[in-house]
């Protein structure tokens, strides 16, 4: 994943700042601010650059920025040998009862981040995440690209997964996660409004789809890149994780670190 630099221009600002301000912002006859579809400017897209000594890796400036804001994180804390669980759920395809098995065997929670779909077609599989402590966190009702829609389409699928999944189970979720991890500072605010924690990741490989990588493989991936504070990124789209799982959690205690609850990570 590549870092995603904001540069300046020095020249020209003036007249920029006047184009921008017209094409980005468009104030309705309620006086409500929409941000258009596709305006870019300001948007982040969240990649990092990984190092080799189990330190943490260095983020996109912007968006840490933003992050840091809005009390946001994408580590846990970096002075303790801790790292954290975190699954991004889209649709089910079949592993997640076997990740839940594991996850129980080993008293761990994590934090798993649904859409509007999972909502309406897993009920059962939610109810047991529930049940067995997990979070499940708002990765939005129809995951779409912040660039594509405006702010206040991205603030509808916020808050009525927000509102549903509180209808339905009685109880409020805690961390937001934006789909692709793209965002900027509005969305990121947003959420924090609705004492929502944004949850990013220090954390990743194309572990979605059909990118199915060996058990073996996908460890030591894992502990190449494992550095206090991780968060990591999973995905349940295919057999990777499932079957890497317990040889990853026996890998990272192995190497002194705890799983910790993420329950360490929400807005203090």
């Amino acid at each position: 994943m590549k870092i995603i630099s904001t540069s300046k221009k020095s020249t020209g600002l003036f007249a920029l700042g006047l184009v921008l301000a017209v094409s980005i912002f468009v104030f309705s006859s309620f006086g409500q601010r929409i941000i258009s579809a596709g305006a870019g400017t300001g948007v982040v897209s969240w990649g990092l650059r990984h190092n080799t000594d189990h330190t943490t890796p260095e983020g996109n400036a912007k968006g840490i920025e933003i992050l840091s804001n809005n009390g946001g994180r994408y580590t846990g804390n970096t002075e303790e040998k801790k790292v954290y669980l975190t699954f991004d759920l889209g649709y089910e395809a079949g592993y997640t009862e076997t990740v839940l098995d594991i996850l129980k065997q080993n008293d761990l929670k994590a934090v798993f981040f649904i859409t509007g779909n999972y909502l309406e077609k897993e009920p059962g599989l939610i109810e047991r995440m529930i049940a067995d402590g997990h979070y499940i966190g708002n990765h939005t009702y129809y995951h779409r690209d912040c660039e594509k829609v405006s702010f206040s389409e991205i603030k509808e699928d916020i808050t009525k997964l927000q509102s549903a999944f509180e209808e339905k189970y009685g109880i409020s979720m805690q961390f937001y996660r934006p789909p692709q991890g793209k965002f900027y500072e509005d969305i990121i605010a947003e959420a924090n409004g609705l004492g929502l924690t944004t949850l990013l990741w220090s954390f990743a490989y194309e572990d979605w789809g059909d990118n199915v990588i060996p058990a073996d493989t996908a460890v030591s991936k894992i502990m190449e890149r494992i550095h206090p504070g991780a968060i990591l990124l999973l995905h349940l789209a295919n057999n990777t994780n499932s079957d890497m799982l317990p040889y990853a959690i026996e890998s990272i205690k192995a190497e002194g670190y705890e799983i910790g609850d993420p329950a360490d990570l929400l807005i203090s």
